[in-house]
């Protein structure tokens, strides 16, 4: 029998201040970008009175360690099934392989809810059975189908982060090497959007697209990034630094590799002195090149900014928003990146924000700003008050998301 696509057997109202949150990710390390967006969204639901409940989805004890110390109860945990043996384990480990290679050659898309075990929807209904929540959040379409366990009137959030079913065209027109990235269908998307009541999106773009596919119906918020205290300006420094953060996200790996090979060098050949600090998983994918330190997982973020007076951000694919560039403006430093970076940023562009998509227009931009220092500061400096506007817009779509 096909399970039904809403959530069942309408319950009684029960309005309190709780919000229940049922998440893979986190808040750890920084150099990722939705756990940064994780730890910012928890911080602002309790600056609006929230007590929250959080259930962990298969996440790491160093990961749900730290992210305990940001909620008021850790509820329970969603684990996967033990691994399968024998002959299913070779009949998976088969259609697996046939799927990621009709996926390669453009045949598929990803299923919706293969990352969704089935014995977490009925442990989710008991969830709500034992606490009854009025409210649920739930990151990422992948895993829309916990919404399915809340019945109305509780009222089902799902914080997209990336919209999926517009990665490919991207991935196919990327001057760098094809990517095995997940991706859906528009009605494999749509499908799981229908599950929630409140759809944040993480950039207008995406939030026009969400509200394409829904139709009147659909209600959907657009929630960039925020902090609690936003960073000021740094002092202006005197060295010839690049700074590039990031995790190992495919799309980072082939921008950081594509900015070695055809962007170093020219910016290396008139300013021989220049150095780029690269921090975070990304860094492990960077082969030896002139000038170059790998940092690692970095312990401040404010340490790192401080010693980088510019930023970069080379990705050529990638949906959401990305999340080290509004950092690097929050601590008023510039960034120079694609137009693929800049989405959903459009209003800082040429205000801390400079695109360059191609090696040549890349490289001009960045020695412009290290051969003026003391205007890249100011440039920076400038990104910020854009940064707080921004930011408290993206409070006020928040605080409506959760509480409508």
């Amino acid at each position: 029998m096909q399970q039904s696509e809403t959530a069942e057997r309408p319950g009684q109202p029960h309005a309190d201040n709780r919000i229940l949150v049922i998440s893979r990710i986190g808040c750890p390390p920084p150099n990722r970008g939705n756990r940064t967006r994780m730890a910012a969204l928890l911080v602002e639901m309790r600056r609006l009175g929230y007590e929250i409940h959080f259930a962990g989805v298969r996440m790491a004890t160093e990961e749900k360690t730290a992210t305990q110390s940001g909620v008021d109860k850790w509820v329970g945990d969603f684990e996967s099934p033990p691994p399968l043996a024998g002959f299913a384990r070779l009949r998976a480990s088969v259609a697996y392989r046939v799927h990621q290679l009709l996926r390669r050659f453009n045949f598929v898309h990803d299923r919706l809810d293969d990352m969704f075990c089935d014995h977490w929807l009925p442990e989710a209904r008991a969830l709500q059975q034992r606490g009854r929540y009025s409210r649920v959040l739930v990151p990422y379409v992948y895993h829309s189908k916990f919404l399915l366990a809340f019945p109305d009137p509780c009222l089902r959030i799902l914080d997209t982060i990336d919209a999926f079913s517009i990665r490919r065209p991207q991935f196919q027109a990327a001057p760098t090497a094809g990517t095995n990235s997940r991706s859906y269908s528009p009605a494999e998307e749509k499908r799981g959007l229908l599950r929630a009541q409140n759809i944040i999106a993480i950039q207008d773009a995406e939030a026009a697209y969400f509200r394409q596919l829904l139709g009147p119906s659909g209600k959907v918020y657009t929630v960039g990034h925020f902090t609690e205290g936003l960073g000021q300006p740094l002092p202006s420094t005197s060295f010839l630094r690049l700074g590039c953060i990031g995790s190992s996200a495919l799309f980072n790996q082939q921008g950081i590799q594509w900015f070695l090979r055809e962007v170093w060098p020219r910016i290396l050949a008139r300013l021989p002195g220049a150095e780029l600090w690269v921090a975070g998983k990304i860094g492990d994918y960077c082969a030896p090149a002139p000038g170059l330190r790998i940092l690692g997982q970095i312990p401040s973020l404010a340490d790192f900014y401080r010693g980088c007076p510019v930023l970069i951000n080379p990705v050529w694919a990638g949906s959401g928003l990305k999340i080290k560039t509004i950092e690097a403006l929050m601590h008023g430093r510039p960034v120079v990146t694609t137009s693929i970076g800049a989405e959903g940023l459009e209003a800082f562009r040429g205000h801390g924000l400079f695109v360059g998509d191609s090696a040549e227009e890349f490289a001009k931009v960045v020695i412009d700003l290290l051969s003026d220092l003391v205007q890249a500061q100011l440039v920076g400096q400038a990104a910020l008050q854009r940064i707080r506007d921004y930011a408290a817009e993206s409070r006020r779509e928040f605080a409506q998301a959760v509480s409508n």
